[in-house]
């Protein structure tokens, strides 16, 4: 794979959080795969309209369940 050198800068907080999470050595694998990961999930925003978007907030059309009511509903369908 082809790999391009860059330069970034960091506030000093944010550096310190990377370094101290990330293995020495493998920091620009992790930069790399962060910044593919965010790119995809913007492109994803951006194609995502109508019901297409509902794919991927269940959280905001579903209504919160217990897990009582969970079991109950789980148990009615297997009757």
């Amino acid at each position: 794979m082809n790999t391009q050198r860059i330069t970034i800068s960091l506030p000093d907080y944010l550096y310190q959080q990377l370094a101290e999470y990330v293995p020495t050595g493998n920091t620009s694998r992790f930069v790399a795969e962060i910044i593919e990961k965010e790119l995809w999930r913007e492109r994803i925003k951006k194609r995502a309209t109508g019901r297409t978007n509902a794919c991927f907030k269940p959280e905001e059309r579903l209504p919160e369940r217990s897990i009582p009511e969970i079991l109950e509903a789980i148990h009615r369908g297997r009757g």
